[in-house]
């Protein structure tokens, strides 16, 4: 590639299509910076993505199957009209199995907003009449696969209803991150967000702590997310950054050991090297009248910190995890879209000078033994680690910092400068001293993650001073002293975790309705459990010296699903002890009237069968069936006997059978 030429020549000799192994089209994408893509007609999937040094980014299994009409394992599938089951269309839709046509007449806002440094291909899908027979809607799928001069990835959709009628969908964009091993990734940006965990036939839950890592099968569906999400690979020192625009939900997925074994199109071992992060729209599918488009984007930026580290004199254009990149949309109108973003663009510029001193104080007084790439000639909002910033990015709202290393206690006037700071996590480090107080000034602090330091000493007396916080876990330090009554204040509090300290005195009284977890284990804990509390099960209260005789005996834990059924409790037989035996006694007196209607049945015969057979035979009934008697128990135990009253001791037979069911029933009521 010749680097010399215009912007316009680099454009136009970066784009080359191909034959994959099959005879299927691909477009091969390359910045003059030799960053790469490649995009298979297959599906419209991209299938590679490598940096100017050649690494690959994105995982395909090596058992993937590439021959068309089957799915390949890996890349960025997209998933449409349907994703996952729930729908009447195979798994993810058929999207992914057709083959794309590149798109020749892309319409104009696609080609507005990009400019010369970009190299990239449109594509295009349209129903077959195979397809519209088992989903009936006629749709134009527009794909712009673009590769910046950064090496940055953009896939910009645009779905159109040229149906007569509204039609509904899901929609996904399934990415492979090629990883360097899954116990050392983290994912944030999902932090107190809602989820469907399909391990759970779709359970919902609430996502508590302040990053999600991995050490077993994650299938989920994170709903109403922010814009921005952020897979960390701490091996690699890489970060990947997807931003999302239109896709409101975010699918988190690795299959594990087990699932990998029994998947044809994976390897083994393969999960190890892979994670899916989707921007998705899945819960609330979309709605298309007729005539109307959506246009979804997706954008993913690959960091490597410590590239960054070594081009501090030439800031990578990269952008880190902002929240406000992109907001929130709904729009339908093509042009609002292109507005909303520029406008964005523009907004993003902006730097928090105050709040970027406040940091710098706090990492510069504070000994740490990972590095950092915060630095005075950097933008905070759009590069450093760790730092979230507002819509307007004009203020800090959150600083996640876990397992940097830090050691020591927190430099006073540093954090409390941060007053528009939400969510503080500065957990799994070594920070000692007492519990920071100066970090009262954050009024509107909601999110508190101290677990797993050295900190020690007594609580702040009121934790009213941040009326906003909904979780809080200051788990696995040294704290003492008693457990502040001003708990019970913080109307907003969802979970509370002071497990593993040195806490004294009686659990307070905390009367939350919406306080759904709690953990107070392995501490020195006194009294009872307050009425208030009976809710929760016995294990977080349990290390203590709590007599276990004040738990309730059928305390009511926040429910999770579990594979192992609940054991059948006394009392849900449905029926006591008085009726049961209510019944016995009137099933033997039926066998006993049943008994002597058959007796008389027999001597009936004898005097004269003339008579009532031909009573018998007019319903259909002959002698010999009423000679079989059927003794049923209200168990379900079945005594039968064919008896012929001119048969050999029938009298005896007849006793045997009424003393075995009345065995039956002595022997049940023994067993009540």
């Amino acid at each position: 590639m010749n680097r010399s030429g215009t912007a316009d020549q680099r454009a136009a000799t970066a784009v080359e299509v191909t034959k994959d192994r099959n005879g299927v089209d691909q477009v091969v994408l390359r910045n003059w910076r030799g960053a790469s893509a490649r995009v298979s007609l297959h599906g419209g999937q991209v299938l590679s993505w490598r940096t100017d040094q050649g690494e690959e980014l994105l995982f395909t299994s090596s058992k993937a199957i590439f021959k068309p009409p089957n799915p390949v394992r890996g890349g960025i599938p997209i998933c449409f009209p349907q994703f996952g089951n729930c729908g009447s269309l195979e798994q993810h839709g058929f999207a992914r199995k057709k083959i794309w046509a590149i798109d020749q007449n892309p319409p104009p806002f696609l080609q507005h907003n990009d400019s010369n440094d970009k190299v990239y291909t449109d594509l295009l899908l349209k129903p077959s009449e195979e397809d519209l027979k088992i989903w009936p809607h006629s749709f134009e799928f527009r794909l712009r696969v673009c590769l910046t001069v950064e090496g940055n990835l953009t896939m910009i959709s645009r779905i159109r209803n040229i149906n007569c009628k509204p039609f509904s969908f899901s929609i996904a964009f399934h990415t492979y991150f090629s990883i360097s091993d899954i116990s050392e990734v983290r994912v944030e940006g999902l932090e107190t967000l809602d989820y469907l965990d399909n391990l759970f036939q779709r359970e919902r839950f609430t996502e508590q702590g302040d990053a999600l890592t991995f050490e077993s099968e994650v299938d989920r569906v994170y709903l109403s997310s922010s814009d921005v999400i952020a897979v960390f690979d701490h091996e690699q020192k890489r970060t990947f950054t997807i931003r999302k625009e239109g896709l409101p939900d975010v699918v988190v997925w690795n299959p594990w050991e087990k699932k990998s074994k029994s998947m044809v199109d994976f390897g083994d071992e393969e999960y190890k090297q892979m994670l899916c992060v989707d921007g998705a729209a899945i819960e609330k599918q979309v709605t298309l009248k007729p005539g109307f488009c959506l246009r979804v984007l997706c954008y993913r930026s690959d960091k490597l910190r410590e590239r960054e580290k070594e081009s501090e004199t030439k800031p990578s254009k990269v952008k880190a995890r902002n929240s406000s990149f992109f907001a929130s949309m709904e729009a339908k109108h093509i042009l609002c879209l292109i507005l909303l973003v520029e406008f964005l663009f523009f907004q993003v510029n902006s730097d928090p000078v105050e709040d970027k001193q406040a940091l710098l104080d706090f990492v510069n007084n504070l000994p740490h033994s990972r590095s950092l790439n915060w630095n005075e000639s950097s933008p905070v909002c759009n590069n450093w680690t760790g730092v979230i910033c507002s819509r307007d990015g004009a203020r800090v709202i959150a600083v996640r910092l876990p397992g940097v290393g830090f050691h020591g206690p927190i430099p006073p006037n540093t954090l409390s400068r941060l007053s528009a700071l939400q969510i503080l996590s500065l957990r799994s480090n070594g920070i000692s001293g007492e519990f920071p107080f100066d970090i009262s000034n954050l009024k509107n602090l909601s999110f508190l993650y101290l677990q797993y330091n050295n900190l020690s000493g007594s609580l702040p007396v009121d934790f009213s001073l941040w009326p906003n916080l909904t979780i809080v876990n200051l788990s696995n330090n040294r704290f003492n002293g008693s457990i502040p009554y001003s708990f019970s204040n913080l109307s907003h509090l969802a979970a509370l975790n002071l497990a593993n300290n040195s806490l004294s005195g009686e659990v307070p009284d905390f009367n939350l309705p919406n306080l759904h977890q709690i953990n107070l284990s392995n501490n020195n804990l006194s009294g009872s459990v307050p009425r208030s509390l009976r809710r929760f099960p016995n294990s977080v209260f349990s290390g203590n010296n709590i007599p276990f005789e004040t738990f309730p005996p059928h305390a009511s834990p926040v429910v999770t699903p579990s594979d192992t059924p609940y054991p059948r409790s006394r009392n849900k037989r449905g029926l006591g002890e008085k009726t049961l035996l209510g019944i016995i006694v009137a099933s033997c007196v039926l066998g006993l009237l049943a008994f002597v209607f058959f007796i008389a049945v027999c001597c009936s015969r004898k005097k004269g069968e003339a008579q009532f057979p031909g009573k018998l035979l007019k319903g259909g009934m002959s002698p010999e069936k009423v000679r079989s008697v059927l003794w049923r128990s209200t168990y379900g135990v079945v005594v039968s006997s064919s008896m012929d009253c001119d048969s050999y001791l029938p009298k005896e037979r007849l006793q045997v059978i009424v003393t075995a069911n009345m065995v039956v029933y002595l022997i049940l009521v023994w067993r009540l």
